[in-house]
């Protein structure tokens, strides 16, 4: 019983972690449209380090962290070259 219920919390975290993924691509795939800050309209952005897993996995579909230098929002920025060489 308390396997079924570990299994269950390891899917319940591993969906999360998925939807909060899927989220962010499509966060990204917005943004990476417009050359400034979604927030407050600055063109002042800058790379930000990743920090956290769902940060470190967006970097390998080269959706990398920017950070808005006027409000200091993060947002995700698609890029054409490949983050991390094979």
């Amino acid at each position: 019983m308390i396997y079924l219920y570990g299994c269950l919390a390891l899917l319940a975290a591993l969906t999360a972690l998925f939807s909060i993924v899927m989220f962010k691509l499509a966060q990204a795939r917005r943004a990476s449209t417009k050359p400034n800050c979604y927030y407050c309209g600055s063109v002042a952005l800058h790379i930000s380090h990743p920090s956290g897993p769902a940060d470190w996995l967006l970097t390998y579909w080269n959706c990398i962290p920017h950070r808005c230098e006027v409000c200091f929002h993060r947002q995700y920025r698609l890029t054409d070259q490949p983050a991390r060489p094979d």
